[in-house]
This record gives C-alpha cells, structure tokens and sequence, in this order.
C-alpha cells in the first residue's frame, strides 16, 4: 500500500487494534459456548460486554461512529436470548464488526491516496498555468 498521511495511518493503526479485539472476542464467544456453568457463563458475558462496550467507546472518540453502533448492537445483543441464541448472535456480529472494520480499512487507504493524488494533480496544475502566465507575460 502507498504511503498514508499521518491522520490515515493513525486510522488504520486504530482500525488494527479494533480487528485485535475481534480476535479476543471470537476467543471469548468460543470460550462462553463452552461453558457449562451459570457462574462461568455469567463471567463471559461480562468480559464479552465490557470489551465490547470499551470499543465502543474509543470508536466514538475516534470520531468512528458506524464501528460504535456495530459495537453497541453487538453488545445489546450479548445480553438477551438463551445461551445458545447469544453464541449465534454474538457469533455473527462479532464477523460482521471484523468485516466491516477491514472493510473501512480499505477505504481509508483509497480515500487518502485519491486525494493526495488529487493535491498532487491541483499542484501541477496550477504550476503549468504560472509557467503559462509567466511565458505569456514575457513574450508581450
């Protein structure tokens, strides 16, 4: 990939981060389907919860509110149905959150070399027609 600017990389570094936390969560499903008993299951529902939550959180303040509301839906969903029902929901949004965060990775990378590349093209423009201006300007 080409070389971001600094608020792209810092993005794609938080956005990193984000895919890292799905991974724990994945774990942490996989962990609570397993689990037999009340009080275990309890202790994975808070675990998945909070991390939950905690993304939500730093994506609001990174300014990434549609990874938020993925997050704070997930995170609804974490505490309703039967166990079974709760492995599948959180199963699936927690693929749905991954998918959408590489999804935004993507974006952010082709965004930001479509506008430097944009700047780029202005800059050359703009110097032609000063080069342009000058070489009319001393010809009269």
């Amino acid at each position: 990939m080409a070389k971001l600017s600094a608020k792209a990389q810092e993005e794609v570094e938080y956005l990193e981060h984000v895919l890292r936390s799905c991974a724990h969560l994945s774990a942490l499903v996989e962990q609570y389907s397993g689990s037999k008993t009340k009080n275990t299951s309890d202790m994975y529902t808070q675990q998945i919860t909070r991390t939950l939550t905690q993304l939500r959180q730093n994506a609001m303040a990174k300014n990434l509110g549609f990874i938020a509301d993925a997050a704070g839906t997930l995170g609804v969903g974490a505490t309703r149905g039967s166990q079974v029902q709760r492995c599948r929901t959180l199963r699936e949004g927690v693929n749905a959150l991954k998918q959408l965060v590489e999804r935004t990775m993507k974006a952010t990378g082709d965004a930001d070399v479509r506008q430097r590349g944009e700047k780029e093209k202005d800059a050359a423009t703009e110097k032609a027609k000063a080069a342009e201006a000058k070489a009319t300007e001393e010809s009269d």
